[in-house]
């Protein structure tokens, strides 16, 4: 993999990571009255949901670029 590659799937990682656990605060705070550790747990959770919907985009990525060679 090329620099621009691993940069592009770094950015994807923290884009995902950071919108997942940026959700599950905002429903862990605003939307179901949790305590702030309750809401950091499920932001938590938000973050692992994260983490597969990124292996999920790099893997369909490696995919098609694999395919496309």
């Amino acid at each position: 993999m090329s620099a621009k590659q691993y940069l592009l799937s770094f950015a994807t990682l923290l884009l995902c990571l950071g919108v997942s656990l940026a959700t599950g605060i905002l429903i862990g705070t605003h939307l179901m009255s949790l305590s702030l550790t309750n809401s950091l747990v499920v932001g938590g959770i938000g973050g692992l949901l994260g983490l597969l919907e990124y292996g999920l985009l790099w893997a369909i990525q490696h995919r098609l670029f694999f395919r496309s060679r």
